[in-house]
Formats: C-alpha cells, structure tokens, sequence
C-alpha cells in the first residue's frame, strides 16, 4: 500500500473519531462533505452535508477511490456554523415590502440590513447588503458565500431582472457575515 492511501486512511479515521466535518475528493468527479460514521479501513459511509450545513442522507464508498480529503478549511467551519444555526432555529428574514417597485424593494431591504441577491439576464447573482441606491443604480457591499466582505459593487437598477432575499444563499451568507463581524 502506499503512502498516500495510509495518510488518506489515516484522516478519515481522525475525523471519525474527532466527528469532525471531512471533504472528500472521490473519483472521478465527486466531492462529498460531511461526517463519517462508519469506517473499516477499507469502506466508509459519509453522512452528507450540504453548503447550508443541512443533511443530505448518506454516501458510500471505498478507500481506494478517494483521490484526496480536506478538513479543518474555512468552508468546512462555515457548514459547521450553519448546521449550528439550523439546530437553534435560528429565523430567516421575514416581511414583505409595501411595494413591488425596485426602489421600495431596495429601501425595504436597506433599513432591514438583510443581504439580497440581485440577478441578471445573464444569469449571474451579486449576494450582499443594499448600501445605497437611487431610480439608476445600486451599490451593494457584496458578501461571498463564506460570509466575508468582498467589496463595493455599484451597478445600473436597469440590469437588474429580479431582487431575491430570506433564501438559503442569502441567510446563509447573511448569517456567516453576522458570526465574522462578532454580531
């Protein structure tokens, strides 16, 4: 046996006996998150986890095709934190505007400080808090998916096809960005 295969059944071993989250490169095109909770030194089931840290049933595998694993990343802490929130119960944006007009989408979703999703026609989504705005453009402090600050976007209100908020990409990444300021 090799060398890779012993350290690779030797991190997946760690991480069921510490029960901490572990990704998995499996082949060819797979990667898995979650906990495994059963292990022989040869098979393993993982108990899935998905990006917003809920659970998606079990993965089954065999040591041999593991192409490589990863723990203790920050993608791994921010699943962590969200599997946290969901067991507090912790309660998604809620309300509704008192218009469906852009500027009071805009204005509803500024003085609530939520993180919105604003799309595009090419299909693409800016994620972060409404900064300012005005009948032409917005400006959004945008925030990724792991919950940090990642800069000042200001854009034409005439790109923007739909606004979306109280979602799991949005709570999520509201949530992440809430824990990093120590909120």
């Amino acid at each position: 046996m090799s060398e890779l295969f012993e350290r690779l059944r030797h991190a997946i071993q760690n991480c069921l006996d510490r029960e901490e989250l572990i990704g998995i490169h499996y082949e060819p095109d797979v990667f898995e998150v979650g906990f495994i909770r059963e292990f022989d030194g040869e098979s393993f089931r993982l108990e899935r986890i998905d990006r917003y840290g809920q659970n998606w049933g079990s993965f089954v595998g065999t040591l041999d095709k593991v192409l490589r694993t990863q723990h203790g990343t920050q993608y791994m802490q921010s699943v962590q934190l969200l599997m946290e929130r969901i067991k507090q119960g912790a309660t998604p944006s809620r309300g509704a505007p008192d218009s469906l007009e852009m500027e009071r989408l805009l204005e509803f979703c500024k003085s609530r400080n939520i993180v919105v999703g604003l799309h595009n026609e090419e299909g693409s989504t800016l994620y972060g808090y409404v900064r300012a705005y005005s009948t032409d453009h917005v400006e959004l402090e945008e925030i990724s998916f792991l919950g940090y600050e990642d800069g000042t976007r200001i854009m034409p209100v005439d790109d923007i096809t739909r606004l979306t908020y109280g979602g799991p990409d949005e709570e999520s990444r509201m949530f992440l960005n809430r824990v990093r300021l120590g909120l």
